[in-house]
Order: structure tokens, then C-alpha cells, then sequence
């Protein structure tokens, strides 16, 4: 889930992750991006805050100073507060898409093995069913010999 959140920022900033695993810039875009990814990783839970600070090469004190200063941008900075409510819409939504995707999965996995099962007795009924048209020609071929016989 931590990837989706990566993929959206980073799509988002138009920024590549490696970009972003740089420790040492200090570039307000990329500072920017790291933070909104560990925002976003806190408030959707998908990660523990070591998890993703490691991301980074961080520890998770730093989790804690992206989210506070992400709630003060919010708070302070209409354009900001805009692009994180944007942001967030993306990011549930693919994540329930990708629950929901998950879900449907462990659905069909059962269905796949009933389909599974089905075909190996079709497989079988195809040989019983070759073995007893042998046997009904091998009748049908003993009977017309009697007949002749007779």
C-alpha cells in the first residue's frame, strides 16, 4: 500500500522516487514530497512510522515532524490544503480499488480450484468415455460375427 502512496506523490510532484531517497537535499520539493509521503503513510495506516521513515534513511521522530508539518500547511496554506484534499481523494480511492481488486481475488481463488478439480474429472470422463465407445464397437463387432455365423 506504501507504493500507491509513493506512485501518487510522486506523479503528483512530478519526481522520481530516487530523487527522493537523497538524504542530504535540503529542496523544498523534494523535503516537500518525503513529507507528504509519511504524512499520507501515517494517516492511512499503511505502514508503521519506522517503515516509512526508513524510506528515507530517517528515523521516526521524522514521521512525526511530516505530519505536524503537514497538518500547519493545511492549516495556513489554502493551496496546500488543497493539493493534500486532492491527494487524499487519489490515494483512497486507489486504495479501496486495490482492496476491493484483492478481495475479488480471494473470491475466485476457490472458484479456480473448483475449475481445477472439474477439469481433471473431465479429463477422465473423456478416457472412460473412449474406453466404452472401444467396448460397444467391440460388442457391436462380436454380434455382427455371430450373425454371420449363424
Amino acid at each position: 500500500m506504501i507504493n500507491i502512496i509513493i506512485d501518487i506523490i510522486c506523479d503528483g510532484e512530478i519526481l522520481k522516487f530516487e530523487e527522493l531517497q537523497n538524504k542530504k537535499t535540503r529542496k523544498r520539493e523534494i523535503v516537500f514530497a518525503k513529507q507528504l509521503i509519511m504524512y499520507f503513510a501515517y494517516e492511512f495506516k499503511v505502514c508503521s512510522n519506522t517503515t516509512s521513515a526508513a524510506l528515507f534513511n530517517m528515523d521516526r521522530a521524522s514521521v512525526n515532524h511530516a505530519v505536524k508539518t503537514i497538518n500547519n500547511l493545511i492549516d495556513t496554506d489554502s493551496i496546500i490544503n488543497n493539493r493534500v484534499t486532492r491527494y487524499h481523494k487519489i490515494i483512497r480511492n486507489r486504495i479501496d480499488t486495490n482492496e476491493y481488486v484483492i478481495d475479488l481475488a480471494k473470491q475466485i481463488e476457490p472458484i479456480d480450484y473448483q475449475i481445477c478439480i472439474l477439469e481433471q474429472k473431465l479429463i477422465q470422463l473423456r478416457s472412460k468415455y473412449t474406453e466404452l465407445t472401444f467396448v460397444i464397437e467391440d460388442i457391436k463387432n462380436n454380434s455382427k460375427l455371430k450373425e454371420n455365423e449363424k
